[in-house]
């Protein structure tokens, strides 16, 4: 039985996704890799591969990765968020500039935003170190 490529690369990005939602990230991360095997411009593939990686605990390999998807599509809004998500969650300040880059110059709404997860989580953090502090 013959199966179009592209049938065959949608059936493996939804098994891939089926695995992440059930977070199994290591098997979700293979089909992924066999899905960019077959198409290396896939940027959904490109999009799940890098979120297993982060939720394998691999950082490095989530960078990589979601710059690789980026050099296909610099404007790929689920590889910025990745990016985003990862500065942010993981404390990679390091990248947060180079995150903040790939945002329109002109979207003050999303600037609006990232100034209000900043100030939420500066707030959190306060709240964090005052509650050790009174442990102590």
């Amino acid at each position: 039985m013959f199966i179009e490529a592209s049938l065959l690369i949608l059936i493996v990005e939804s098994v891939s996704e089926i695995l992440f939602n059930d977070e199994k990230y290591a098997d979700a991360l293979d089909c992924f890799n066999n899905a960019l095997h077959d198409d290396e411009d896939n940027l959904d593939a490109w999009d799940g591969k890098s979120q297993s990686l982060i939720e394998l605990g691999r950082f490095d390999d989530a960078i990589a990765c979601i710059h690789d998807g980026l050099k296909i599509s610099e404007k790929n809004a689920n590889l910025i968020n990745n990016l985003g998500i990862y500065c942010f969650n993981y404390k990679q300040s390091a990248n947060v500039q180079e995150f903040l880059g790939y945002l329109p110059d002109n979207d003050t709404e999303i600037a609006q935003k990232i100034t209000d997860f900043i100030h939420a989580l500066n707030q959190s953090c306060k709240q964090v170190r005052k509650t050790k502090n009174e442990k102590n």
